[in-house]
């Protein structure tokens, strides 16, 4: 399950958030992401009259404009059934960085660098799978980890991925139910969501990852590996960063290391495999747990 907090508006209302209490959504939403929940009393507030009444008025406003378009394309012809028509939900990339028609030469990867952070927008998949999980694995489709022994499983939300598999540990805790965990997971990312080539994939993930879809109070990246590897014979990309917070609830925490990788499960697949980390920065005993699970990532 998702943890409470504030996360990119459900609806797509851009530059919006909408909060988790852990079981549903609130009503209302907000623009800074680092705001209080909603109080009851926000959460009950009635609807203003002249809300109602702009309400209103739109919806009279849309009826006569589709009044319009029927009366001016009655002529036209309809198209046949089966005609594909444009998907409208807002999950294409909208970052100038995310360049699908462009990919590193694998002997040359980019170089580490360093972003700031600026929150970025990201794809909201609508694929949904659920693959059966094996004893002692987590799997999505053909990809498979070994579970760490003594983690716990967890239902993690990330908007961006699907078939989704997590294992967290529980770092600290603090005051009104807050956590910091480490995390290994696997899932899929959808070619319809802006998902095809396994570079500019990782790269999307690591930013979705780190800005808008898990870290609160993220200030900055610092990128420590970009690099082409091969999973089971299989090409995908790693890449593994720093991710810096500035935590209220967490003063003594400085980020997290996170490595991201993203698989081509062969040319019969729509989608690509996902595989996330992430542990504590200095925190060499779950490094050593996490890099060894990384091992034994593999294609099935």
């Amino acid at each position: 399950m998702a943890l409470k907090g504030w996360y990119p508006d459900p609806g797509g209302k851009n530059g919006h958030f909408r909060y988790w209490d852990g079981a549903a959504w609130s009503a209302v939403t907000s623009t800074n992401p680092a705001a209080p929940p909603p109080s009851v009393q926000e959460e009950k507030r009635p609807a203003d009259k002249h809300e109602r009444g702009w309400l209103i008025a739109l919806l009279i406003l849309l009826v006569v404009t589709a009044l319009a378009m029927v009366v001016i394309f009655s002529g036209a012809l309809a198209p046949a059934r089966g005609t594909a028509t444009e998907d409208s939900n807002s999950s294409r990339p909208t970052v100038s960085g995310w360049d699908e028609t462009s990919t590193p030469t694998p002997s040359t990867p980019p170089p580490p660098t360093k972003g700031g952070g600026e929150l970025v927008t990201c794809p909201y998949t609508a694929h949904r799978q659920t693959t059966r999980q094996p004893n002692g694995q987590l799997r999505a489709d053909t990809l498979t980890v070994d579970r760490i022994s003594g983690w716990k499983d967890e239902t993690l939300w990330l908007e961006f991925t699907y078939d989704l598999h997590t294992q967290y540990k529980t770092i600290y805790t603090a005051n009104g139910g807050h956590s910091w965990m480490s995390n290994i997971a696997v899932g899929l990312m959808h070619n319809d969501d802006g998902f095809v080539e396994i570079y500019n994939s990782a790269e999307q993930a690591m930013q979705c990852f780190a800005s808008s879809e898990y870290y609160d109070h993220f200030t900055n990246r610092v990128d420590l590996i970009s690099e082409q590897i091969y999973i089971s014979g299989h090409a995908a990309w790693r890449i593994r960063a720093e991710i810096h917070v500035a935590s209220p609830y967490f003063p003594q925490v400085d980020g997290d290391v996170t490595d991201i990788i993203v698989v081509d499960l062969g040319p019969d697949k729509d989608y690509l495999g996902f595989f996330m980390s992430c542990y504590t920065i200095g925190d060499d005993e779950i490094a050593a747990l996490v890099d060894q699970a990384i091992t034994t990532l593999r294609v099935e």
